[in-house]
């Protein structure tokens, strides 16, 4: 099953707090058996890979419970519901969302610290929104990074094949592939080469190359037919590592060639492509870098 929003799990934790002080671990435990979540469920991360999709939505939901004086902190690492969570419970049988503790002035005051700028219509929406705050910005994040992905995709296919791969060559030295740019530019360029756009070394001494095809191609998808006369290249030049690169996409034939192939194909679409110039900073800036932090359990004495 699904791992219920925080806002969801907002009134199970408050009947769960209800007679006895819980724990996070405690909590999860009965919140999994209420919702029927797998151990699998149970060991989903965030997308940043490092903490359990669970515990944060958790942590969330216990956060706003307490600001909103539903649930109190006896000793650290654990909490309890009050008497007003308690009313609470019995007032509201069937959901307790953000839109029930907007009714408690600490909540509203809590809130209202970091919303003064915002239209009701704003706090009314955020009210609706079951994501955590942290992942309101991994949205947003993503949001920005589509659309900066879009415009980037846009801006190479206004340029020349020429371009487009010694923009490739960047993007390879930027990944720590070829020595310097001048080490590397003497192989790049050669679009009569037997389907060849250019090699590039692997290592600085030269002595393992890469067999590079940079196809800016705008509407045509990459066929298995491009991919064969590519291994066909690599073949000539008895190599057996080749990259194939793209500013369109491939069929799903294409990539279960490039998997069946003796020779180590690595093909990359234009997904993957302003992926990787985002990551390494080619044709892109950086403008801003947010951090979010969170408490870090081990240096406080609580389970």
């Amino acid at each position: 099953m699904t791992i219920p929003d925080y806002q969801t799990m907002m009134r199970p934790i408050l009947e769960i707090c209800k007679n006895s002080k819980k724990n996070t671990n405690d909590v999860i435990r009965e919140i999994a058996e209420k919702y029927k979540l797998s151990k699998e469920d149970l060991e989903i991360l965030q997308p940043n890979g490092k903490n359990l999709l669970i515990r944060n939505r958790i942590g969330w939901a216990f956060t706003y419970l307490f600001a909103a004086e539903l649930l109190d902190r006896p000793e650290a690492g654990h909490y309890i519901t009050t008497d007003i969570g308690k009313k609470t419970l019995k007032e509201n049988p069937d959901r307790i969302d953000n839109s029930i503790l907007q009714k408690f002035e600490p909540f509203r005051k809590w809130r209202d610290k970091s919303k003064s700028k915002k239209t009701n219509i704003d706090k009314e929406n955020d009210q609706m929104d079951t994501r955590t705050p942290d992942e309101k910005i991994r949205d947003a994040h993503q949001d920005i990074n589509d659309k900066l992905k879009a415009e980037l995709l846009q801006k190479i296919l206004k340029c020349s094949p020429d371009f487009f791969e010694k923009m490739v060559l960047d993007l390879l030295i930027a990944m720590n592939y070829g020595g310097s740019y001048e080490e590397a530019r003497q192989h790049v360029g050669q679009t009569n080469d037997g389907g060849i756009d250019g090699i590039i070394n692997k290592d600085r001494l030269g002595m393992d190359k890469i067999f590079i095809q940079a196809k800016r191609w705008n509407k045509n998808n990459i066929s298995p037919k491009e991919l064969h006369a590519f291994v066909g290249s690599l073949a000539i030049k008895k190599a057996n590592k080749g990259l194939f690169i793209t500013t369109s996409e491939f069929t799903s034939e294409s990539k279960k060639y490039a998997q069946e192939v003796p020779e180590n194909i690595v093909i990359i679409d234009n997904d993957k492509l302003t992926d990787l110039m985002i990551e390494y900073n080619v044709g892109v800036k950086l403008v801003d870098v947010y951090k979010t932090s969170m408490i870090d359990r081990d240096f406080f004495p609580e389970n």
